[in-house]
């Protein structure tokens, strides 16, 4: 399943749902208990249950979802699939404890008179306000990706809103407009894309912050390791073979130099955190598409993980986390398209894959996490030696920090920086590939959303021979 994002937090939710992290939080503490009731949108249709709009809005609000009810083909007086709601809700009632609750539809409803319906939510909301009666209710009206997609095929389509509306708001219930949500269909040009699930979770989730603030999360931005980077070099040696040269930044000094000799002279070399957190060797193969990562810090890698994705081009994206329980999720940059993607690994066994777009082609994909702000994607642009930090939220990329440090042709990168580092936010930092010499910015970079703060005092020192490609990664 591939899925489109527009935001940073749409592109690491993948990795929410999937039961893991990145480094910096980016989701709100979790606030409220919300119960869900809808058709075959709640369903997934057009993506899996396990990606349905609901849970991008619980994500997003830090809302836990207590219980999903979906029922393809209802509505409040059609019956489709254990509908109608109010019946579906008589049988098998709302658990009395729940915050919040979340009642989407009406489609397909559309073939029956107005007041019957708006009769029908009255009965619906009255039932659900007796089941749940510590919830606030949000009603979401019926969905056209439009403008006028629907409205054009099904002239009845807006015909119950009004009337909804009204039976809504006289209940005391929330009203969100759903003809103004705008969303990816699918090939049946009914139900949405697995992009459009996830435009649709953020839309509503988006109207409810803006009508009830107090009701949602709020994000911490704290990182949840402070351990310093790991920085290292990557050069191919006799007959071919490939030697990465690693140490620790702890404390503030370059720490013993381990040698390790892994992947092939065409392989593209970066660090990863292996199973138990530790940076260690990994290459990308771009003749195949395959990224080799090691699992310990030895000659070979020890027990290797091949993992295909991307294609020829493609390069790995430096400081990615490891993400996820079900196993490594992969992160690759591509240049020619100025675009990020993440192979997410699923518990069903068919990894989803994100997309975003942001920065120049020709740019290097880097992963910042910085305390107060979160996780966010970076790109650092070697023809003038910038790096460009987008926006953590889930509004936009933009607006971006810009930050000039080093000369062009310098390699770039980020990291917790021992020299520096007290709270686990990274640090940029550059190789000079002309003198094998490094510069690691002690100060730090906050997402100001425009020219970024200067670097006013940097550590530098030489590591590595001249030609030498640079490495630096975060521990788990």
């Amino acid at each position: 399943m591939t899925v489109g994002a527009k935001t940073i937090a749409a592109f690491f939710a993948l990795i929410a749902l999937a039961g893991g992290h990145v480094r910096g939080d980016i989701t709100p503490q979790p606030v409220a208990s919300v119960a869900v009731i809808g058709d075959s949108y709640a369903a997934g249709f057009g993506a899996k249950a396990s990606h349905a709009w609901q849970h991008y809005t619980a994500l997003e609000l830090g809302w836990t979802l207590a219980t999903v009810r979906s029922h393809p083909g209802a509505g409040y007086v059609n019956p489709g699939v254990g509908g109608p709601y109010e019946a579906a809700l008589a049988a098998q009632p709302l658990p009395s404890w729940v915050t919040q609750v979340v009642v989407q539809g009406g489609f397909n409803d559309i073939a029956h008179q107005p007041v019957d319906v708006a009769a029908a939510v009255s009965r619906t909301l009255a039932l659900i306000r007796t089941q749940a009666p510590l919830a606030t209710i949000t009603v979401i009206g019926t969905f056209d990706p439009g403008p006028g997609v629907f409205a054009a095929e099904y002239p009845n389509l807006r015909g119950n809103q009004p009337l909804v509306r009204q039976a809504v708001e006289a209940a005391g219930a929330r009203y969100v407009d759903g003809s103004q949500i705008r969303y990816e269909l699918s090939a049946d040009r009914v139900h949405p894309t697995p992009t459009g699930q996830l435009e649709i979770g953020y839309a509503i989730a988006a109207a409810i912050r803006q009508a009830a603030p107090d009701e949602v999360g709020r994000t911490t931005g704290r990182v949840d390791s402070s351990a310093a980077a790991v920085i290292g070099v990557s050069r191919v040696g006799l007959y071919g073979a490939r030697y990465f040269y690693l140490a620790s930044t702890q404390g503030g000094r370059i720490g013993r130099v381990t040698e390790v000799a892994f992947g092939d002279a065409a392989d593209v070399p970066t660090l990863m955190p292996n199973a138990a957190g530790d940076c260690v060797p990994a290459v990308y193969r771009p003749s195949t598409g395959t990224l080799y990562a090691a699992s310990t810090a030895v000659d070979g890698g020890g027990q290797v993980e091949a993992i295909p994705f991307g294609n020829p081009g493609d390069q790995l994206v430096q400081n990615a986390p490891r993400a996820t329980p079900a196993g490594r999720t992969v992160f690759i940059h591509r240049p020619s398209q100025a675009t990020f993607f993440e192979r997410v690994p699923s518990a069903d066994g068919a990894p989803d894959v994100g997309a975003l777009v942001f920065g120049d082609r020709g740019d290097r994909g880097l992963v910042f996490s910085a305390a107060g702000h979160g996780t966010t994607l970076a790109v650092h642009r070697p023809t003038n030696s910038t790096f460009y930090l987008a926006d953590p939220g889930s509004s936009s990329v933009a607006p971006v920090t810009s930050v000039p440090f080093g000369d062009p042709g310098d390699q770039g990168l980020v990291g917790a920086w021992g020299w520096s580092d007290t709270d686990g936010s990274d640090r940029l930092g550059v190789f000079r590939p002309a003198t094998a010499q490094w510069f690691l910015a002690n100060t730090p970079t906050p997402l100001t959303g425009g020219p970024g703060l200067p670097i006013t005092s940097v550590t530098t020192f030489h590591f590595g021979n001249p030609g030498d490609t640079a490495l630096a990664c975060d521990p788990a």
